[in-house]
């Protein structure tokens, strides 16, 4: 056990003595008390640590405060002796830095406590400091577990294409995290790039959110441009109808001047006034309507343009949510599928199946002795396995199938308009092709196989019902010896 290590197993063991300590000062006062003393003593002396022994905690402090609210016949002797038996629980206690302030001003107010209920909360407060110190002090857990799970994170977060080379300096970086501090440092990186996905995130909403701001305006500019024509046609249709009343009082003029008229000299001279106006009106009308339809046409113009400057706008915006759509539909490492497609998928062919009735298939893979192949050959080596696979399988499947990378070393296939026996042919050829491949890394033979189980959906199913079968059928190739398929069909009968 490395120093770091056994110095902080040496802090918890004192820190639950302690506990012991301070709880034992109630021994033979209450029947309960005693018993969960003794459960919590054996506990302790069986190796249990962390959060297995919290909930023993809470529950122990809860029945000493209890006890503390019983009333005593000599309330100054108790709160001396109480004051006491904290005084000398604190000088034995040696917390960790982080805590040891915390506690240097508890002990600072222990001369200040007047009353039992202030005892009460002090207690809650030390077993508080006790209790975090106890489950959230000392290293980290074993490298590896963390580098895994750090990794397997960043295989299902979807980050900006701007950061794939820091992510993949990064997952190099995990791989080859051996000890603490090298882990602590690439967590810290991973930190940072979550905190700037996020910022880049945050400008991306910025710029749609000025984007539609553009957008708004454009229209309102469209619908002010629509009301304008709307206006210049109400002003051309009441334009119209003031010339035809003027041509009907005209007309009506000149028959007036006929019916009128005793010569001819005057009916020529009226006649002649009456077509000079009706000319200046259609003169005058003609003008208006050049004019408006020169307004119209600038209107029509500026419409166009402003239309096509929003669909221009739309086909970026569009183009842009559909890769990011894809961006985060794709596993970053093999550029196949990433889990959350498969489940988008899936949804979509579950539901169609619940339609039509068409038979509906999955197989889910997994690569045999993985872990073997990373310890052997560095992590870089089981990238390069997990990509090369991923290639392989996707050319042996069906533009209408769907293969997908479900997480670390195992991938899931959605055959639809395929049942179980189909999909174990499927997957039994994917089997021998893989076995058949003769994987290197640096010019060393990397042995790399694949089990596979196979479900089909059936009456009543659920999504998760059938990947349950072919993840139980997955676990019955792998105890069979792996390299090997399994249908669902195979699996022991329930009860």
């Amino acid at each position: 056990m490395a120093h770091g290590e056994r110095t902080h197993e040496e802090r918890i063991s004192a820190l639950y003595k302690a506990i012991l300590r301070l709880a034992f000062n109630y021994y033979g006062h209450e029947e309960e008390l005693d018993r969960q003393l003794d459960a919590f003593r054996d506990s302790v002396k069986r190796g249990l640590r962390g959060h297995a022994l919290e909930e023993q905690i809470r529950t122990l402090v809860d029945t000493v405060l209890k006890l503390g609210r019983t009333p005593s016949t000599n309330p100054e002797a108790e709160l001396e002796v109480r004051v006491d038996t904290l005084r000398a629980l604190t000088d034995r206690l040696q917390l960790p830095p982080e805590a040891a302030v915390s506690l240097r001003q508890l002990v600072q107010r222990l001369d200040e406590l007047k009353r039992l209920d202030e005892v009460e909360e002090t207690v809650k407060e030390l077993a508080a400091l006790i209790s975090a110190a106890s489950l959230g002090t000392g290293p980290l857990p074993a490298a590896s577990e963390v580098s895994r799970t750090l990794l397997t994170l960043l295989e299902q977060i979807s980050f900006p294409g701007e950061f794939s080379s820091e992510i993949a300096a990064l997952r190099v970086r995990l791989q080859e995290a051996r000890d603490e501090q090298s882990t602590r440092e690439a967590l810290r990186q991973f930190s940072t790039l979550i905190i700037r996905s996020r910022q880049q995130l945050e400008k991306e909403v910025r710029s749609l959110e000025e984007f539609l701001g553009q957008i708004t305006e454009e229209l309102a500019q469209m619908k002010e441009a629509l009301l304008r024509s709307q206006a210049i046609q109400q002003a051309g249709f009441e334009d119209g109808e003031a010339l035809n009343r003027q041509v009907r009082e005209q007309m009506d003029d000149i028959h007036q001047t006929i019916d009128r008229s005793d010569s001819l000299e005057a009916l020529k001279e009226r006649l002649r006034q009456n077509l000079d106006t009706l000319h200046r009106y259609m003169d005058e009308f003609v003008g208006r309507q050049q004019t408006r339809r020169g307004e119209s046409d600038a209107t029509v113009e500026t419409l166009n343009r402003q239309l096509q400057n929003l669909e221009s706008e739309a086909e970026k915006l569009r183009n842009c949510v559909l890769e990011e759509h894809a961006r985060a539909l794709t596993d970053g490492l093999t550029g196949i599928a990433n889990r959350l497609a498969f489940e988008e998928r899936l949804s979509q062919e579950h539901a169609r199946w619940r339609r039509r009735g068409s038979p509906l298939s999955l197989v889910l893979l997994d690569i045999d002795h993985f872990k073997v192949i990373n310890d052997t050959f560095g992590h870089p080596a089981g990238d390069r396995v997990l990509r090369n696979i991923a290639s392989l399988m996707a050319g042996e499947v069906r533009e209408v199938d769907l293969l997908a990378r479900y997480g670390g070393e195992e991938f899931v296939l959605l055959l639809p308009d395929t049942d179980l026996r189909g999909a174990g042919e499927v997957a039994e050829k994917l089997r021998r092709k893989v076995d058949d491949c003769n994987f290197h890394y640096r010019e060393q033979p990397v042995a790399v196989t694949v089990s596979a189980g196979v479900s089909e959906f059936h009456q009543g199913d659920t999504p998760e019902e059938v990947l349950e079968r072919a993840d139980r059928a997955l676990y019955q190739a792998k105890a069979a010896g792996r390299n090997q398929v399994r249908t669902e069909q195979e699996l022991p009968a329930a009860g």
